[in-house]
């Protein structure tokens, strides 16, 4: 009786798994067959290759854009859903209360205002081709919507399917460029700073570039009250930290008279926050008379990055400083006032609900000045400290004449190293660096951006008056004036978010990245060489050298000869670091020790005056990493005294040797008195998140890893991390890798950490990943015949 009762158990539990495997089966995107496409004027062809990469072949372009939106949405919809959800403040409605803060801050912050305008007044002034494309792209996203099946996380989150606007597909460009920027988290935290400790403390900051340190070559001229400031620096990164963000990258171009072929070579890695699925999804659109392979964000019908037979261009981030923070002063007889120049101006004040899953609506009082929103109203913990208004002004909300869907467009257009000029001038923000190469031997680097003029007194790095009117920008620079560089007799062109170089107007101030990757991709690329190839190029992306680790070491010699007289982990622990050639490879120990140390050191010198929040807050941007070693070479910088002992003045020494002892202490204490265990993959790990994957057990469903992985911080291959007293979990990455040779544009290499598709049961959700993480790559087809040869299945679109 009992094997039979087992048996049936069985035999329900297959039932069971089979009905899910079924169910499961459904959500599949379909990527053979025919399938009838509202608004098609001609039969469009899908040829998928092995990697699920479709080859979409159109008689005309809408048609090529409106099979690009079916197939982006039956393999990204959900991804598409999140991110419009994040920019209009409408997490809490899916996900619950806890998203509240990231509401409240986002519809505060405006994106979704700023859209529903474009959409209504401005869209309309963009080019035909332009307006054509992209809501042709639109069409087709509806058309998946519309007959598709919902995505697997519409049904476990009870979203409801709906049909998608040009004011969401807004959203999400708007959204992308908001991550860009690093003023938000730094700006609130110099000016308690500044406030509180005075200029001396500041002053050894590196807020401007370090006079020595990399730049961007460039070719040519151009003709109040003390604040609770550090509590809303916290709070402002604590509500961006629920947010994927955009960290860094790299891009260089290298002319012919270097490379082995003969022909230009363009790399570029974007770096951004991991996340399953991975950021791009990339597509080749043909036409007769166009053909682009790129690689697209969801709801952007236009390749962000892209190359053809002729051209080819990547993209980092420029990192200007277009976001300020204005100090307000209110009306101590009406709150919703606030004083500019010479007389008291109403604040306008939006009422909203903000939908919460199972529970009440939330309401929300949003108050804006004339430089933007008043951001400390709906950061919780400091509404109460923070009694002065702190408006948000960013340029990108208040330039309704920036269309970077024309740029992308004109981009994806280019037949002519002057139609790419002509493209990049036109983009206001984001601040983009534009890295550029093309079959007829042309390399150029631009600054494109719409640089601010500000009057001279001011430092736009910390919290600006309001109420003078003497801190307004005046104006802005002419795009001549943006550093750039066009066929530079080093024949090299590069970038890794350092500062630009000046063009005649002074440097232009802004969130730089540190100078080392900068400094590596110039050692490498300026050296003796004139046969570089595709392989030399994805050794550079793939590189883990800190060049950065001799200066710091420096510093330290003197404490570490005196681990001598210490233990043997001590002295273990010093030969190896001292030994150390500051690659980051993953069977390495001096990469876990320098880290640990590089933290221990930031908690010692600035904990003390800003706290370990204030200090985690500094860490999260680069501001700590070109700050140190500008401390480290001043002996007196006051920021080396502990201001929590006051019977002591404390020197360098003091603090490096505390920074050291604790370093070894802690390292022994979580991994061991073996300092040969202490590997850097052991420390280092990835693990590529699925928003459902954040909940046990969903992670082993939708989470990729964790894996041991190589790179850091401040190196080309950066696998950046999060700083902490134990296991550093890498949170950014290489988006993608893509090097592009002109002797072969058609087979150009690629590759994707996670892979095309968005959903967990599917075979391409993660074929890449394996690839990825040995730093390897794969082809990026073009040539018909070798499509056609590789061939995984065929999608016919057809009109009604």
């Amino acid at each position: 009786m009992l094997r039979k009762f087992i048996y049936g158990l069985c035999l329900v539990a297959l039932l069971v798994i089979a009905g899910g495997y079924g169910y499961l089966h459904t959500k599949l995107p379909q990527r053979s067959g025919e399938i009838v496409l509202p608004g098609l004027k001609h039969k469009v062809q899908v040829l998928f290759d092995e990697w699920a990469v479709p080859h979409i072949e159109a008689q005309n372009e809408q048609d090529a854009y409106l099979a690009l939106g079916y197939l982006h949405a039956q393999d990204r919809l959900f991804q598409l859903e999140l991110m419009i959800r994040v920019a209009q403040g409408r997490l809490s409605e899916i996900l619950g209360e806890d998203m509240l803060d990231a509401d409240r801050y986002f519809r505060t912050l405006g994106i979704s205002r700023f859209a529903e305008t474009y959409a209504k007044d401005y869209f309309h002034k963009n080019p035909q081709n332009v307006k054509d494309a992209l809501k042709a792209y639109l069409s087709g996203l509806n058309a998946f919507v519309s007959g598709g099946p919902a995505p697997i996380e519409f049904t476990l989150l009870g979203i409801p399917k709906r049909e998608y606007t040009i004011k969401d597909l807004i959203c999400t460009g708007v959204y992308m460029s908001y991550t860009f920027t690093n003023a938000v988290r730094q700006d609130p935290l110099l000016s308690y700073i500044h406030n509180t400790f005075g200029a001396g403390y500041l002053k050894d900051l590196a807020v401007y570039w370090p006079k020595d340190d990399t730049k961007i070559d460039v070719s040519g001229k151009s003709s109040g009250s003390e604040l609770e400031l550090a509590e809303l620096s916290f709070e402002i990164a604590n509500v961006l930290s629920q947010v994927p963000p955009f960290f860094g990258s790299n891009a260089w171009a290298v002319s012919g008279s270097r490379t082995k072929s003969g022909k230009v070579i363009l790399a570029n890695d974007p770096h951004i926050g991991y996340a399953a699925p991975s950021t791009w999804y990339e597509a080749h659109l043909k036409t007769p008379d166009w053909e682009l392979y790129g690689h697209h964000i969801a709801g952007i019908p236009f390749a962000i990055i892209g190359h053809n037979r002729r051209m080819a261009w990547g993209v980092t981030m420029l990192q200007n400083d277009d976001l300020d923070f204005y100090l307000e002063r209110s009306n101590p007889d009406n709150p919703d006032q606030v004083w500019f120049r010479d007389d008291w101006e109403d604040l306008k004040i939006i009422e909203e609900a903000i939908p919460v899953r199972d529970r009440e609506d939330y309401p929300l009082r949003i108050r804006i000045s004339r430089h933007g929103p008043v951001i400390n109203d709906v950061l919780e913990p400091v509404k109460e400290s923070v009694k002065q208004p702190v408006a948000l002004s960013w340029q990108m909300l208040s330039d309704f004449e920036n269309s970077t869907e024309q740029v992308f467009y004109e981009l994806g257009h280019s037949k002519t190293l002057a139609d790419t000029h002509a493209a990049v001038s036109k983009l206001h923000a984001p601040g983009l660096n534009i890295s550029y190469g093309d079959a007829e031997g042309n390399i150029a680097w631009w600054a494109a951006a719409r640089l601010l003029i500000r009057p001279s007194h001011v430092n736009s790095f910390i919290f600006l008056d309001g109420a003078s009117g003497k801190d307004e920008f005046t104006g802005y620079r002419d795009f001549s004036g943006n550093p750039q560089s066009v066929n530079p007799d080093s024949g090299i062109v590069f970038n890794a978010n350092n500062q630009p170089g000046d063009m005649g107007t002074g440097l232009e101030p802004g969130y730089y990245a540190p100078e080392t990757r900068a400094r590596r991709l110039s050692q490498l690329l300026k050296q003796e060489k004139y046969d570089w190839t595709t392989s030399d190029m994805q050794q550079i992306q793939l590189d883990t050298k800190h060049p950065g680790i001799p200066r710091l070491r420096k510093y330290f010699l003197e404490v570490l000869n005196e681990s001598s007289g210490r233990d043997k982990v001590f002295q273990s622990a010093a030969e190896t670091f001292i030994n150390w050639d500051g690659n980051h490879s993953k069977d390495a120990v001096g990469p876990t020790i320098y880290h640990r140390l590089f933290y221990h050191l930031s908690i010692s010198i600035f904990a003390d005056e800003i706290g370990e929040k204030g200090t985690m807050v500094l860490l999260s941007t680069s501001l700590a990493d070109k700050s140190i070693p500008r401390i480290l070479s001043n002996p007196e910088s006051p920021w080396w005294d502990n201001l929590n002992t006051k019977e002591k003045i404390e020197t360098r020494q003091d603090i490096l040797s505390t920074a050291w002892v604790k370093t070894v202490q802690s390292l022994q204490q979580d991994y061991g008195t073996s300092v040969e265990n202490w590997e850097w993959g052991r420390i280092h790990t990835l693990e590529i998140q699925h928003l459902l994957g954040r909940k046990k057990p969903l992670n082993l469903l939708f989470n990729l890893g964790p894996y041991p992985v190589p790179g850091s911080k401040g190196v080309l291959n950066q696998l950046r991390h999060k700083y902490g007293p134990r296991a550093l979990k890498v949170s950014s990455g290489p988006s993608t890798r893509r090097v592009i040779d002109f002797s072969d544009a058609e087979n150009s290499d690629g590759i994707s950490p996670t892979g095309q598709s968005g959903y967990f049961f599917d075979p391409h959700y993660a074929d890449q990943t394996p690839l990825y993480l040995a730093g390897k790559f794969r082809t990026q087809r073009m040539n018909r015949d070798d499509i056609i040869a590789n061939q995984a299945s065929r999608l016919i679109f057809l009109p009604e």
